[in-house]
C-alpha cells in the first residue's frame, strides 16, 4: 500500500513539472487525456486498497482485474506522449544536422573566398614586383647607357683638348724664352697648362675604365710596383710607406689596380699635414671569398660631409682648392673598383688621417 502512495506522490510531482513543457503539437491533448485516465483510475484503486485492508482479498483481486483496461489506456497515453517527444527530438536532430551542414558549407566558402583573395593579392603583388623589376632594369640600362655616353663624351673632349693645349704649352715655352727666364706670367701659364694636362689624363682614364678588360692580378705585386714608382718622391718628402700585403689573385686588371693604389698613395702625400712627415700603410689579406685592401695615411683627413662627397666627380673640399688636383682621382678609384665587381669605402677623421677600404672578389669567386 505504501508503495502505491509513493507512486502517486511521485506522479503528482512529475506531472506538475511536466505540465508547462507540454507545448508540442498534439502533446497538450495527449497529456490532458493521460492525466484524465490516471485520475479516473485513482478511485477504483482506492476501492481496491479499502477491500484489501478489510481482508476481502478475493473482491480486491476482482476489482484490480477490472482495472486492467484502464491501465492499458494509460500505457497507450504514455506511449503517445513518448512518440510525440521522440518525433520532435528527431526533427530537432535533423535541424541541427542541417545547420551544421550549412555552417560547414558557409565556412568552406569563406575559406575558399579567403584563399582566392590571398591569391589575387599575391598575384597583384607579384605583378607589381615584376613591373618594378622591369622598370629598375630599364632605368639601370638607361643609366648605364648614359654613363657610356658620358664616358665617350669625356674621352672626346679630352682628346680634342690635347691639340689646343699643346699649342698653348709651346706658346708658353716660347714666351718664357723671349722673357729670358722665369717671370710670373709664364709661370702661371705653365701651371695652368700642367693642371689642364692632368685633367685631360684623368678624363681619359675615367672614360677608358669600362673598356678595359677586368682580368685578374696579384695585389702584392701591384703594391711593390707602386712602392718602386713613388719611392723617390717619398724620400724627397721624408715620408714612409709600409706594406703588408698577402699574395692572392683578385678580380681586377693589373693596370687598373695600380692606378687605384697610385691615386690613393698620391692623395696621402698630397693632402699631408704641415710639418708632419707623411706615413702611408697598405695592408691586404683574404677574408673568406673576398680580398680586403686597406690604404691608410696620417694626412689632413676629411670631415663627415667631405667624406660623404669624396667619390663625386670633380668634388674638391674648399680648404684644399689651392692644392693641385682635378677632383677626379677618387671617382676613378670608385669606377675601377665597381667595374671589377668590388666595393670601396672611406673612413676619415679631420686632422687625423684617412683609411680607404677596398674589397675585391678573389679570382674565380663571386662577390
Amino acid at each position: 500500500i505504501w508503495q502505491i502512495d509513493a507512486t502517486e506522490a511521485s506522479f503528482d510531482a512529475d506531472a506538475r513539472a511536466y505540465d508547462p513543457l507540454a507545448t508540442l503539437p498534439g502533446e497538450r491533448a495527449a497529456w490532458q487525456k493521460a492525466q484524465g485516465d490516471v485520475l479516473s483510475a485513482r478511485a477504483p484503486i482506492a476501492e481496491v486498497l479499502a477491500l484489501s485492508r478489510q481482508g476481502r482479498d478475493d473482491e480486491a483481486r476482482r476489482a484490480m482485474a477490472a482495472l486492467d483496461g484502464r491501465f492499458e489506456e494509460i500505457s497507450v497515453d504514455v506511449a503517445e506522449l513518448v512518440r510525440i517527444n521522440r518525433t520532435e527530438a528527431d526533427e530537432q536532430v535533423r535541424c541541427i544536422a542541417a545547420l551544421q551542414r550549412s555552417w560547414m558549407i558557409f565556412f568552406t566558402a569563406l575559406m575558399a573566398l579567403g584563399i582566392v583573395a590571398t591569391l589575387m593579392v599575391a598575384w597583384r603583388a607579384i605583378r607589381l614586383v615584376r613591373l618594378r623589376e622591369t622598370q629598375a632594369g630599364q632605368y639601370a640600362a638607361a643609366l648605364e647607357e648614359r654613363n657610356r655616353d658620358l664616358d665617350a663624351f669625356a674621352g672626346r673632349v679630352a682628346h680634342d683638348l690635347r691639340g689646343p693645349l699643346t699649342t698653348i704649352s709651346l706658346a708658353a715655352a716660347a714666351l718664357a724664352l723671349k722673357a729670358h727666364g722665369e717671370d710670373s706670367t709664364s709661370s702661371i701659364l705653365r701651371r695652368g697648362v700642367t693642371r689642364m694636362e692632368k685633367l685631360i689624363e684623368d678624363l681619359l682614364a675615367l672614360s677608358r675604365i669600362d673598356a678595359q678588360r677586368v682580368g685578374a692580378c696579384d695585389p702584392s705585386l701591384s703594391v711593390a710596383e707602386i712602392r718602386e714608382e713613388l719611392g723617390p718622391r717619398l724620400e724627397r718628402e721624408g715620408g714612409t710607406l709600409r706594406a703588408e700585403v698577402a699574395p692572392a689573385k683578385v678580380r681586377c686588371g693589373d693596370g687598373l689596380l695600380r692606378q687605384v693604389l697610385w691615386n690613393l698613395v698620391d692623395n696621402g702625400l698630397k693632402y699631408r699635414r704641415p710639418d708632419v712627415p707623411p706615413e702611408i700603410e697598405i695592408r691586404g689579406r683574404a677574408h673568406g671569398r673576398q680580398y680586403e685592401l686597406l690604404v691608410s695615411d696620417n694626412g689632413a683627413g676629411m670631415s663627415p660631409d667631405e667624406a660623404h662627397k669624396a667619390f663625386e666627380p670633380f668634388y674638391r673640399a674648399p680648404r684644399v682648392h689651392e692644392l693641385p688636383g682635378t677632383g677626379l682621382g677618387l671617382s676613378i678609384v670608385k669606377r675601377v673598383i665597381e667595374a671589377s665587381g668590388g666595393r670601396v669605402s672611406v673612413d676619415s677623421q679631420l686632422g687625423s688621417g684617412t683609411t680607404f677600404a677596398i674589397r675585391l672578389s678573389l679570382d674565380g669567386q663571386g662577390e
